[in-house]
């Protein structure tokens, strides 16, 4: 588990003030096994099914680009979506946080106008969504 993953499992805790299951989905460079694009973590809060997938921005970077997901978590998550779970973007950017939903950056990437998704643009994101 990289630090900021660990970072961000004690902020989702916190959010969901401990009363969550929570577990780390191990990648191919925990346990040399393909996931399969799968997000970072499992959470289980009242019934409710939720995935996050963390990453973690460099503090000057102005954007998170597109690249930064495989096209496997591409076709992963939107499946998952389609079959009602929630996905979302955990987003660690210098000391500030941000959570976005999965649908909200895959619709900006089918608008196929830029190849990032501006930390501002994110931040309104996080606003509207009421998550920190």
């Amino acid at each position: 588990m990289t630090d900021s993953e660990s970072k961000a499992r004690k902020k989702i805790l916190k959010f969901y003030n401990n009363e969550c299951y929570i577990k780390k989905i191990p990648d191919y460079k925990i346990s040399g096994v393909m996931s399969g694009g799968l997000p970072d973590y499992l959470v289980i809060v009242n019934g409710c099914t939720i995935w996050y997938e963390i990453k973690s921005l460099n503090g000057k970077k102005k954007s998170l680009t597109f690249d930064t997901f495989t096209n496997q978590q591409c076709k992963e998550f939107t499946l998952m979506i389609k079959h009602g779970s929630l996905i979302y973007i955990y987003l660690i950017h210098g000391k500030k946080y941000y959570n976005i939903t999965w649908n909200q950056v895959y619709s900006y990437m089918l608008e196929g106008a830029r190849k990032s998704i501006p930390i501002k643009l994110i931040k309104e994101w996080n606003d509207k969504n009421g998550t920190d």
